[in-house]
């Protein structure tokens, strides 16, 4: 009796299920295309251009990546019908986790695609100087701070490395990029250098002898230029290298930036770091919401707030209600962990993020809370070995 109770509760819960993953799928088939629309009109109506922008000021989340949320959404309802049947394993649970899985098996095979094209599509206002980005096969490799070497001695350079092209390029006002060259990946050979953390890329009229941070940066690089450059040889194709004219380029494009979502790219500059497509894929995908308690490391009391974990930022809000963050604490390069004994925090419940000097303790208000915050975080690459 007590099974045939539990078939019946899984059953009036899963009845919502049947109807919300057929407009999960109805709508999975689509979202390329309205990413892609979305995209299109922002570039070509100036109205369009201001709304979104002024909307993206203050969005955790930038307008493609809400776009991108059903799906995204298919993918976490999988994970809880496949628990569900886990804990139960009904017949009920069953045609839930099948309808689940359904939704995201669609999800996925569409979510590639449209984070790809939205990432092209938030590069390309990032990036002022090369208004090229948006051609069709081609797709986001890796963002990164290096530093060139010239006569004049080291110069921090911005490389955004796609599947055909690398655009090497430096910080600009108004929270862009200006870029300096696009070179096309056929024409390049990738060497060793002698320096420590060093490589050269060397073709036709071009040498770059780049140095990055540390061993983990080369290695992620190194292992981006291999292989992009490998299947670049393999399948050359006719690239469009010409710059933009830098005023005019700006003058379209000063608007559109500053949103949180070309924020990963200047914290990769500030922090002399990276973002490889996996992570950057993650990044779209990952967010978390709920009140916690925040203490800095020397202050005093712990203060209440609504947190939004999206693209690996933490949002500051005084109540969930509230429009506009109080602050921001973007997390590339930080570590999870649970205080250690001479941190002196006596409380339950709290996980420790660090950056360096930078120390924060956060208190969740369970067990459960506090692991869903600390699994979410470990997963999303605040740590600093993400290549």
């Amino acid at each position: 009796m007590k099974g045939v109770k539990r078939d019946l509760r899984v059953r009036s819960r899963g009845r919502p299920l049947v109807s919300t993953t057929y407009s999960y799928t109805q709508y999975t088939e689509r979202v390329g295309t309205l990413v892609g629309l979305v995209a299109s009109v922002r570039r070509v109506d100036a109205a369009a251009l201001q709304e979104c922008a002024a909307f993206e000021a203050q969005s955790p989340l930038p307008l493609a990546c809400l776009l991108l949320r059903p799906p995204h959404r298919a993918l976490r309802l999988y994970t809880v019908a496949a628990e569900l049947y886990a804990a139960v394993g009904t017949a009920a649970a069953a045609q839930a986790l099948d309808l689940a899985k359904r939704a995201g098996a669609a999800a996925r095979s569409q979510l590639r695609h449209a984070e790809n094209h939205a990432a092209l599509c938030q590069l390309q206002r990032d990036i002022v100087g090369y208004d090229k980005l948006l051609v069709a096969d081609r797709e986001f490799v890796r963002l990164g701070c290096v530093y060139k070497h010239s006569t004049r001695g080291l110069q921090q350079r911005m490389l955004f490395l796609f599947s055909d092209i690398l655009v090497v390029a430096s910080r600009a006002g108004g929270g862009h990029f200006r870029a300096h060259s696009a070179i096309p990946l056929h024409m390049l050979v990738l060497k060793h250098a002698d320096l420590p953390h060093s490589f050269v890329l060397e073709g036709e009229d071009v040498q770059l002898l780049i140095s990055t941070s540390n061993d983990q940066e080369y290695a992620g690089w190194t292992r981006a230029f291999d292989e992009t450059i490998t299947n670049a040889h393999e399948n050359p194709t006719e690239i469009d290298t010409e710059l933009t004219p830098y005023e005019h380029d700006m003058a379209e494009e000063s608007s559109s930036a500053g949103g949180a979502g070309g924020g990963l790219a200047h914290v990769c500059w500030h922090r002399a770091t990276s973002l490889a497509r996996d992570q950057l894929h993650l990044a779209m995908r990952t967010q978390l919401s709920g009140y916690l308690l925040r203490k800095f490391k020397k202050s005093p009391g712990w203060q209440k707030l609504w947190v939004v974990f999206a693209q690996f930022t933490l949002f500051f809000y005084k109540a969930w209600l509230d429009d506009a963050p109080l602050a921001s604490l973007p997390l590339l390069g930080y570590g999870v962990s649970a205080p250690s004994a001479g941190d002196g925090i006596d409380k339950d419940f709290v996980f420790k993020l660090q950056f360096k000097n930078h120390v924060y303790f956060f208190r969740a208000d369970s067990m459960f809370t506090y692991n869903r915050w600390v699994e979410v975080l470990q997963t999303s690459m605040v740590q600093s070995d993400h290549n």
